[in-house]
């Protein structure tokens, strides 16, 4: 009886992990086909400058995992986890308690007219929105390992991509991982999409002969051009399909293909930009930044320049011609 009790436990046990492991093939797959099959527009963020600056209301603190409503409209939470509506064109917000419960609010993705609402607890609380009202549709338990920082959107897998605690190490540089979870069955993958390496991002940044950071030196108080590269943000481009990634340490950002290779860096001016918290995406490849200067907090705009399609082709042809 004893044997036959753990032949069925051992059957059971290799089941679990065979389903586990087919999910995990499954969802690879899916992201790849998808990756490789999405019609990317060429075109560029003009950072130069915010092409605007809208202010939030006096006594808001800046906003983290922004999620577009409309063209004037964002929802957010603030540094204390309240959920915030926020049109940032008049200046108008209001808090909203979606959670009900005693968790505090970590992470907010939205979907449709469906928010994701992760809490410190690492539970998933979905929430449905109609019209003005609110009601929770479900409540799922999340892999304990992570411990998400940002969360979006991946709108052509329908995915929730989450950028998870970045892990310090001897030299005192950070790595980060991305993971991934379906929207529809809310299933986690446990391996991560891709991780994040600054020296990877720096490697990137000087073979493209693109100016580091200025660094403050510890010891002569001077400063140098070098990466200090702290993922605290996450946000897909609606155009390219590419992953943005925000480090707040040293004002940069770092752009990821799909497979986590970097493909772009650059480093926002602080007299521009101030302090920033946060980014997320319009529909048209707009790019908003959540920043502070000082106790004032702002949302600044910065353009998608879409590339004439001369200019894309000639483009396409020198990265063809570089990668052979």
């Amino acid at each position: 009886m004893k044997k036959q009790l753990y032949f069925s436990f051992v059957l059971a046990t290799l089941s679990f992990i065979a389903t586990r492991a087919l999910q995990d093939v499954g969802f690879q797959y899916f992201y790849e086909e998808k990756a490789n099959n999405f019609h990317k527009e060429e075109g560029e963020l003009v950072t130069s400058a915010p092409l605007t600056i809208y202010s939030l209301p006096m006594g808001l603190s800046y906003l983290e995992d922004m999620n577009f409503i409309d063209s004037t409209s964002i929802i957010g939470k603030d540094e204390n986890g309240n959920v915030l509506f926020v049109n940032f064109q008049t200046g108008i917000s209001s808090r909203r308690n979606l959670l009900n419960s005693e968790n505090k609010l970590i992470d907010i993705a939205k979907v449709d007219s469906v928010y994701f609402l992760f809490d410190d607890a690492n539970q998933l609380h979905v929430v449905k929105q109609e019209l003005d009202t609110f009601s929770l549709v479900s409540t799922h338990e999340i892999n304990n390992s992570v411990k998400p920082v940002s969360v979006c959107l991946h709108e052509n897998t329908k995915r929730i991509l989450f950028l998870n605690e970045a892990v310090e190490h001897e030299d005192g540089t950070f790595s980060s991982s991305i993971y991934g979870m379906t929207t529809n069955s809310k299933v986690f993958r446990e391996k991560p999409v891709f991780e994040i390496h600054p020296e990877e991002i720096e490697n990137y940044a000087l073979e493209n002969n693109i100016i580091l950071p200025l660094i403050p030196d510890s010891e002569t108080g001077k400063s140098v051009e070098r990466l200090a590269f702290h993922a605290t943000s996450i946000s897909v481009h609606p155009k390219t399909n590419e992953i943005y990634v925000l480090s707040d340490t040293d004002h940069s950002i770092a752009i990821f293909n799909q497979f986590g290779e970097v493909v772009g860096f650059f480093v926002l001016n602080p007299m521009q930009f101030g302090q920033p918290k946060s980014l997320s995406f319009q529909p048209n490849g707009d790019l908003l930044i959540s920043t502070c200067f000082g106790s004032n907090c702002n949302i600044a705009k910065v353009s998608w320049k879409k590339m004439n399609a001369k200019k894309a082709n000639q483009n396409a042809l020198l990265e063809a011609l570089t990668k052979h």
